[in-house]
């Protein structure tokens, strides 16, 4: 390889670079924006020491209070925040490096434009559905029906066992 062949392709690595750091950006204001948006204490998440989801708690009178997508959406919150607290303990833990991260892996699925998918697990009556990401939970969905007829407290613990489970399938 010339050295002109081999600086174009510098300049292209440095613009998808640049391209690359628009677009985190603009995701992380749009991140910045939903957390913002709702400082509701509905539902808190704490996540075990592997950082799997060990308590959820939601707030008496919340199921009657929102919709299931509403609750749902709570409870994606309180994951979203506690996954957040949770890299950043780790980080500050190993000195600023951030953990459970294969940088390898994620830089080679940013350049061959490859996405993770996500996956769901739910449980025996579809009742509520798990969703994971690279192996970590980000969210839940919920049924409504089950949501208006079953207590919050039960809602909390189907959250952390079907969590549990999903967790150790990926």
């Amino acid at each position: 390889m010339d050295s002109t062949a081999w600086l174009r392709q510098l300049e292209q690595i440095n613009e998808s670079g640049t391209a690359l750091q628009g677009r985190m950006l603009a995701a992380q204001a749009e991140l910045d924006e939903i957390l913002v948006v709702s400082d509701s204490n509905a539902v808190t998440v704490e996540l075990d020491a592997a950082g799997v989801i060990s308590s959820v708690e939601i707030a008496d009178g919340t199921r009657t209070s929102m919709s299931a997508d509403a609750l749902a959406g709570e409870v994606n919150r309180a994951i979203t925040l506690a996954g957040i607290a949770f890299r950043a303990d780790a980080a500050s833990a190993a000195d600023g490096t951030a953990t459970g991260i294969n940088l390898g892996s994620l830089l080679g699925r940013i350049f061959s434009g490859g996405q993770p998918e996500q996956q769901k697990v739910a449980n025996d009556f579809k009742t509520l559905s798990i969703v994971l990401l690279g192996g970590s939970v980000i969210g839940v969905e919920l049924d409504s029906r089950w949501v208006a007829s079953t207590p919050e407290r039960l809602i909390a613990e189907e959250i952390v066992r079907m969590a549990r489970i999903a967790s150790e399938q990926f």
